[in-house]
């Protein structure tokens, strides 16, 4: 159903001339979590179907993580999924340092 919806939705963007990208919001658990004690189930599915769509994604999961230790008494989230201002802020750090890298920026135009 995903894949579905996700299609038709890049479809209506590239058919009015404008470029997707597509990117995840990690929630706490995973944030705060060892890669090994999750599964990445949710992160692999979300590459598989963006890759097959040929839409440019990020899952700033692991840069997440790489910050963690330094985060780690910082509540960067309201509840499970929802961030404060703090961790909108990482978030989004992370997002302009992808959007500006591998010239991901030029490919959306």
């Amino acid at each position: 159903q995903l894949a579905k919806i996700a299609k038709s939705f890049v479809g209506l963007v590239h058919q009015n001339k404008s470029q997707f990208a597509a990117f995840l919001f990690p929630v706490r658990m995973q944030i705060y979590s060892t890669p090994q004690a999750l599964s990445t189930y949710p992160q692999d599915e979300f590459k598989k179907l963006f890759d097959g769509l040929n839409v440019p994604h990020f899952d700033p999961l692991p840069a997440l993580r790489q910050k963690a230790p330094s985060i780690a008494s910082q509540d960067l989230l309201y509840d499970h999924c929802h961030y404060r201002v703090e961790g909108n802020q990482i978030v989004s750090d992370i997002l302009v340092e992808w959007l500006t890298k591998d010239s991901i920026v030029p490919k959306l135009q």
